[in-house]
């Protein structure tokens, strides 16, 4: 790994990826851009603005321990605690069904049911 105090965001993400690919993670990119924007409380373009900037040591650490989880299989969604699901937020905890992408045509159909 990087010494802390020379690591840049994007750097950071990169070493995240190959951790996530290792575990065989399907959504490894995906996962590392997600909870870096999540512990630096940005949004996905803000993300991308300050991939050059070197990351803090406290937000570095925060960041591996969330790759860390990640790796057992705990969902993403889980581990920032929302999921956006057809424009909406949700708020996501263990216990909790994690909101797909794949369910929105069902919820759409469900809708348009309802209506007739």
């Amino acid at each position: 790994m990087s010494p802390t105090s020379q690591l840049t965001i994007h750097q950071a993400r990169i070493e995240a990826t190959k951790t996530l690919r290792a575990a065989d993670i399907d959504s490894a990119a995906l996962d590392a851009r997600v909870l870096m924007a999540h512990v630096l409380d940005v949004s996905p373009t803000g993300l991308i603005l300050r991939d050059p900037e070197p990351i803090s040591e406290a937000d570095l650490l925060r960041f591996r321990d969330l790759i860390e989880q990640r790796t057992t299989g705990v969902p993403a969604a889980y581990l920032i605690g929302k999921r956006e699901f057809m424009s909406l937020q949700f708020s996501t905890v263990p216990g909790v069904l994690v909101p797909r992408p794949g369910t929105e045509p069902l919820v759409e159909w469900g809708l348009a049911w309802l209506k007739s």
